[in-house]
């Protein structure tokens, strides 16, 4: 699994750009398949009063703590977004992530990278 907290970033703030894109140009339709559902506490059959069986405290929504807001998306397609935008370059096996970089390369931190770039 890529864990690397660079790497989610860096594809966190790509697939916020993506969505702006499919937005700008009126393909959010598609996006939909990646949308958390909205769901209630009668999905799952839970009562309407919402507690749980032993110790009478309220079932926390998606196992979550109660005050932890509601995801807005199910999955991101963060290996293939990567393999995409830097094809040729980035690869990804079962040992995680990887680039092919010249030698002596010196790897950016996600910080780092913006702080040179002016954005972010």
């Amino acid at each position: 699994p890529i864990t690397d907290a660079d790497a989610r970033r860096l594809v966190a703030d790509l697939w916020k750009d993506i969505v702006s894109w499919a937005q700008s140009v009126g393909a959010e339709r598609s996006l939909g398949l990646f949308r958390a559902d909205a769901q209630t506490s009668q999905t799952f059959g839970w009562s309407s009063d919402n507690k749980s069986v032993a110790g009478g405290k309220p079932k926390a929504p998606r196992g979550l703590e109660a005050d932890f807001p509601p995801a807005e998306w199910a999955f991101v397609p963060m290996s293939d977004l990567l393999l995409v935008v830097g094809e040729g370059i980035v690869g990804i096996s079962a040992e995680g992530l990887f680039a092919d970089n010249f030698p002596g390369h010196r790897r950016f931190s996600y910080d780092e990278f913006y702080r040179e770039v002016g954005e972010g």
